[in-house]
C-alpha cells in the first residue's frame, strides 16, 4: 500500500517523541512500518553523497587548470627579472605563500563533519602523510629541474607525462596483475599518452618530432614522473582517511623545510655549485631592480603559491578523498596541457599548433572512454547493491 507524501514528516516526527514500534497510524488500513524512516534518510544519504561527489570531480577537473597557469607565471618572472631567477628560491617562495595560506585557512575555516563514522586518525598520522607525500613531490621536482637543465621543453614535457601510463602499470602491480585495470581504461590511457605525444612534437623544421636517444637528462626527468606516479597512487590511498585540509598543511608544510633545509644545504655546503651561484647573483641583483620588475616576481611567486601549489594541495586531496582510482585521477591530471596552451595563447600570445590541436582531440577522447567507463562501473556496482537489498 503507497502512503501520501503527508505523512512522511509525521512519521519522522513522531519516531522522535515516541517509543512504540510504529511510526504513524493511517486513518484507514494498517501501520506503516518503522522502516520508513530509514528508507528516507537512505535516500537522502544518496543524494547527498551524489552531489559530494559531483562537486569532488568538478574541483579535480579544475586542478590541471591550476596547474596551466604556472608556466605563463614563470615566464612573466623570468621576463622581468634583469637575470635568471633561481628555480630553487622560486619553489622555496611558493611553498612558503602555500603553507601560510592553508595554516591561515585552518583557522578561519571550521573543521568538517567526517563523511564516514570512521574514527579520524592522529595528528601525528597527517603530518606522517604529509611528509610522505611532500616528499614525493619535492624530490621529483628536483629531479625534473635538473633533468631540463639538459633537454628541451617539449620532451621534458612528453617524459613528464609518462606518468599517463605509470599510474595504472603501479596500481595494477599493487593490485596484483594488470587484469585489476578493466580494458577500456588500460586503451584510455594509451589514447592520453599518444594525444601528449602529439602534443610534444615540433611542427618547425630541421626534421621536427622527438629524438630517441636518452642522455642523463632524460633519465632525471623520467626518474621524477615515477615519483610523481607514486605520489598520485599513494594519495588515492591516504586521501580517504584524513580531511583534506589537515592533509594540504601538512603536505605543504613538509616540502616548506625540504625547501628550506635544501637552500641551505646547497649555500653552505656547495658554495661553488651553479645553482648556489645564481642564487647570489639573483641576491646581489636584486637591490638594483625597479619596483616594477619586484612587484612582478611577488605576484608571479604569490600567483604560483596561492594558486599551483596551495589550492592543488588541497584540490587533489579533496578530490581524491572520494575513493576515486588513481589511473581515473591522474587521466583528468592528464589534460593539464590543454590548459597550458590556452593560457599561453591567452596571456603570453603563443599560437597553438596543429599538433597541439590533434593532441588536444586525442586527449579529449580519452578522458570521455575513461568516464563511459567509470559510468558504467559505477552504475553495475549500484545495481548489485540493490539485488543485494532485495534479497
Amino acid at each position: 500500500q503507497r502512503w501520501p507524501m503527508w505523512l512522511i514528516p509525521a512519521a519522522l516526527s513522531a519516531s522522535a517523541t515516541t517509543t512504540r514500534p510504529l511510526v504513524a497510524t493511517p486513518r484507514v488500513g494498517r501501520a506503516r512500518p518503522a522502516a520508513c524512516s530509514a528508507d528516507v534518510d537512505e535516500a537522502k544519504f544518496r543524494h547527498n553523497r551524489r552531489s559530494v561527489d559531483r562537486l569532488q570531480l568538478a574541483v579535480l577537473v579544475s586542478v590541471p587548470a591550476a596547474w596551466g597557469t604556472f608556466a605563463p607565471a614563470v615566464k612573466l618572472a623570468n621576463a622581468a627579472s634583469p637575470v635568471p631567477f633561481p628555480a630553487v628560491l622560486f619553489s622555496a617562495g611558493q611553498y612558503v605563500v602555500a603553507s601560510s595560506l592553508l595554516l591561515a585557512a585552518t583557522a578561519l575555516v571550521p573543521p568538517a563533519a567526517p563523511a564516514s563514522p570512521a574514527p579520524t586518525p592522529p595528528p601525528r598520522f597527517a603530518w606522517a602523510a604529509g611528509a610522505e607525500l611532500g616528499g614525493y613531490l619535492f624530490i621529483g621536482n628536483l629531479l625534473q629541474v635538473s633533468g631540463l637543465a639538459t633537454v628541451p621543453a617539449d620532451r621534458g614535457s612528453f617524459l613528464v607525462q609518462t606518468t599517463t601510463l605509470m599510474v595504472p602499470l603501479l596500481q595494477a602491480l599493487s593490485q596484483g596483475g594488470l587484469g585489476s585495470v578493466s580494458a577500456k581504461t588500460w586503451t584510455a590511457c594509451a589514447l592520453a599518452f599518444v594525444g601528449v605525444l602529439c602534443m610534444s612534437a615540433s611542427d618547425g623544421g630541421g626534421g621536427g618530432g622527438l629524438s630517441i636517444a636518452f642522455g642523463p637528462g632524460d633519465v632525471l626527468v623520467l626518474s621524477s614522473a615515477v615519483l610523481y606516479s607514486l605520489h598520485v597512487l599513494r594519495l588515492s590511498a591516504l586521501a580517504p582517511a584524513v580531511p583534506p585540509l589537515r592533509l594540504a598543511v601538512a603536505k605543504a608544510g613538509a616540502e616548506t623545510v625540504y625547501a628550506a633545509l635544501a637552500v641551505c644545504a646547497l649555500m653552505t655546503a656547495l658554495p661553488n655549485s651553479p645553482p648556489a651561484i645564481e642564487v647570489a647573483r639573483f641576491v646581489e641583483a636584486l637591490g638594483t631592480m625597479g619596483d616594477g620588475a619586484k612587484a612582478t616576481l611577488a605576484a608571479s611567486a604569490a600567483w604560483c603559491g596561492a594558486v599551483t601549489v596551495a589550492y592543488t594541495i588541497w584540490a587533489q586531496s579533496f578530490g581524491q578523498s572520494s575513493g576515486m582510482s588513481a589511473t581515473q585521477a591522474n587521466l583528468i591530471y592528464t589534460t593539464q596541457p590543454l590548459w597550458s596552451v590556452l593560457f599561453a595563447a591567452l596571456l603570453v600570445s603563443e599560437v597553438p599548433t596543429s599538433s597541439e590541436a590533434l593532441g588536444g582531440a586525442v586527449i579529449a577522447a580519452a578522458l570521455w572512454l575513461a568516464a563511459s567507463d567509470e559510468a558504467a562501473q559505477a552504475g553495475s556496482a549500484l545495481a548489485e547493491d540493490e539485488a543485494s537489498k532485495a534479497v
